[in-house]
Protein backbone atom coordinates (compact mmCIF):
# COMPACT_ATOMS: atom_id res chain seq x y z
CA UNK A 1 0.00 0.00 0.00
CA UNK A 2 2.94 2.39 1.04
CA UNK A 3 4.87 1.59 -2.75
CA UNK A 4 0.96 2.36 -4.28
CA UNK A 5 0.84 5.95 -2.39
CA UNK A 6 4.60 6.52 -3.74
CA UNK A 7 3.62 6.36 -6.96
CA UNK A 8 0.40 7.65 -7.17
CA UNK A 9 0.26 10.79 -4.54
CA UNK A 10 2.76 13.47 -5.71
CA UNK A 11 3.39 14.80 -1.73
CA UNK A 12 5.99 14.39 0.77
CA UNK A 13 4.08 12.30 3.48
CA UNK A 14 4.55 9.26 1.56
CA UNK A 15 7.84 9.89 0.79
CA UNK A 16 8.28 10.16 4.47
CA UNK A 17 6.63 7.09 5.14
CA UNK A 18 8.59 5.60 2.81
CA UNK A 19 11.81 7.02 4.66
CA UNK A 20 10.38 5.66 8.09
CA UNK A 21 9.74 2.18 6.82
CA UNK A 22 13.22 1.63 5.38
CA UNK A 23 14.79 2.96 9.18
CA UNK A 24 12.45 0.50 10.61
CA UNK A 25 13.52 -2.51 8.69
CA UNK A 26 16.79 -1.65 8.47
CA UNK A 27 16.61 -1.21 12.18
CA UNK A 28 15.32 -4.50 12.68
CA UNK A 29 17.64 -6.38 10.00
CA UNK A 30 21.15 -4.75 11.94
CA UNK A 31 19.35 -5.77 15.76
CA UNK A 32 18.39 -9.28 14.40
CA UNK A 33 22.29 -9.59 13.03
CA UNK A 34 23.93 -8.33 16.23
CA UNK A 35 21.95 -8.95 19.81
CA UNK A 36 18.71 -10.96 18.32
CA UNK A 37 15.30 -9.41 17.66
CA UNK A 38 12.00 -10.99 18.86
CA UNK A 39 14.72 -14.38 19.07
CA UNK A 40 15.20 -13.94 15.53
CA UNK A 41 19.16 -14.50 15.85
CA UNK A 42 20.86 -13.97 12.13
CA UNK A 43 24.24 -13.68 10.77
CA UNK A 44 25.96 -10.99 8.20
CA UNK A 45 27.48 -14.19 6.30
CA UNK A 46 25.16 -15.44 3.29
CA UNK A 47 23.94 -14.05 0.07
CA UNK A 48 20.35 -13.15 1.03
CA UNK A 49 21.35 -11.15 4.12
CA UNK A 50 24.05 -8.83 2.42
CA UNK A 51 21.44 -8.59 -0.67
CA UNK A 52 18.39 -7.84 1.95
CA UNK A 53 21.00 -4.78 3.71
CA UNK A 54 21.71 -3.50 0.26
CA UNK A 55 18.32 -3.72 -1.41
CA UNK A 56 17.36 -1.83 1.94
CA UNK A 57 20.01 0.96 1.62
CA UNK A 58 19.16 1.31 -1.73
CA UNK A 59 15.20 1.64 -0.99
CA UNK A 60 16.31 4.31 2.00
CA UNK A 61 18.67 6.29 -0.41
CA UNK A 62 15.78 6.30 -2.99
CA UNK A 63 13.14 7.67 -0.93
CA UNK A 64 15.69 10.17 0.41
CA UNK A 65 16.30 11.82 -3.50
CA UNK A 66 12.75 11.28 -4.23
CA UNK A 67 11.82 13.79 -1.27
CA UNK A 68 14.50 15.87 -2.68
CA UNK A 69 13.19 16.20 -5.82
CA UNK A 70 9.78 16.51 -4.35
CA UNK A 71 10.51 19.47 -2.39
CA UNK A 72 12.09 21.29 -4.87
CA UNK A 73 9.14 20.63 -6.99
CA UNK A 74 6.80 21.79 -4.74
CA UNK A 75 8.31 24.94 -3.87
CA UNK A 76 8.90 25.98 -7.37
CA UNK A 77 5.50 25.82 -7.86
CA UNK A 78 4.70 27.72 -5.15
CA UNK A 79 7.21 30.33 -6.31
CA UNK A 80 5.66 30.38 -9.67
CA UNK A 81 2.39 31.04 -8.23
CA UNK A 82 3.29 33.78 -5.85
Amino acid sequence: MLGLLVLVWRHWLPLLGAIGFSVATLGAFYLSTTVGFFTVNETVGGVQQVTAAVSEWVALVGALLALVVERRRASGRSRKAA
